[in-house]
């Protein structure tokens, strides 16, 4: 069982030179209450390791993501690196509304439970979902703003009691 994330990850979701990160995607995925999985893309201006097994990200605080982590407090991120597709399997351990950004977000705590590396012995994978901004002088500054908040936030480490 891995519950470190690695390095090269590390650096990638360190919220520095977000504009030379974008297009790495992980995908989200939670289950809703009729026991359906759910996915939801973040991007590198969403999801930031704040140390060795813990993750903070920021959703649309009224998606239907959002009530499924709140909820049930478990999360799977799915994402290509270092040519293995990875499954990081989490337990929310914190939520808080972010709500002094231009776009109110939820912020996420989450601690790392197990990351398995899946590799195929006569391929490499060299990538999965990527995307491009249409409008990269909008978009980076809101995501250096979500980032500062998700480092800043004091409560993220405390749930309290907001199962639904």
């Amino acid at each position: 069982m891995n519950t470190t994330w690695p390095k090269g990850l590390v650096r990638l979701l360190d919220g520095d030179d977000l504009g030379e990160k974008v297009g790495f995607t992980m995908q989200l995925l939670t289950v809703g209450p009729g026991g359906w999985p759910h996915v939801a893309l973040l991007g590198v201006g969403e999801v930031l390791i704040v140390d060795p097994d813990t993750v903070r990200f920021a959703l649309w605080q009224t998606t239907t993501t959002s009530g499924n982590v709140a909820r049930y407090r478990q999360a799977v991120l799915g994402f290509v690196h270092d040519e293995a597709w990875c499954l990081a399997r989490l337990e929310v351990e914190g939520v808080e509304l972010l709500d002094h950004l231009p776009t109110p977000l939820l912020g996420v705590q989450a601690r790392l439970v197990d990351l398995r590396q899946d590799r195929a012995p006569y391929a490499r994978l060299t990538g999965a979902l990527t995307f491009e901004l249409h409008e990269p002088a909008s978009v980076l500054p809101r995501w250096r703003a979500t980032v500062e908040a998700l480092l800043a936030a004091p409560t993220l480490n405390r749930l309290g009691d907001q199962r639904s």
